[in-house]
């Protein structure tokens, strides 16, 4: 399978941006902190930064995060899913079993 890189991937996207007019941009919502919450979660599993399949699948091939239970992967590929309407929110996540079996009061705070 081809892996993109994230640096890749980013520099696509400011393209894209580029390409727009003004009226043409996209506003951005709290969805992309969810995105970057599925980010940093994949870093502080593994230590690296994730890996894709094509712009919508992380794929864990490296050794470090292959470890991570299945739950942890879970999170980790619904909080990172390109299109912000199919991302898990903040508040599902709280409520994801990876979350509530190490820390059971989290779905509280959703």
């Amino acid at each position: 399978p081809e892996i993109v890189a994230i640096g890749e991937r980013m520099r696509h996207s400011r393209e894209l941006d580029l390409s727009r007019s003004k009226t043409e941009q996209v506003s951005y919502t709290e969805m992309v902190d969810c995105y970057s919450a599925g980010v940093l979660l994949h870093v502080m599993v593994s230590a690296c930064f994730p890996q894709f399949k094509n712009a919508d699948e992380v794929i864990f091939v490296d050794p470090r995060i292959a470890k991570a239970s299945n739950d942890c992967k879970d999170l980790i590929s619904r909080l990172m899913v390109a299109a912000p309407d199919k991302r898990l929110t903040m508040a599902d996540a709280l409520r994801h079993p990876w979350v509530t079996q190490h820390q059971p009061r989290a779905a509280e705070a959703a």
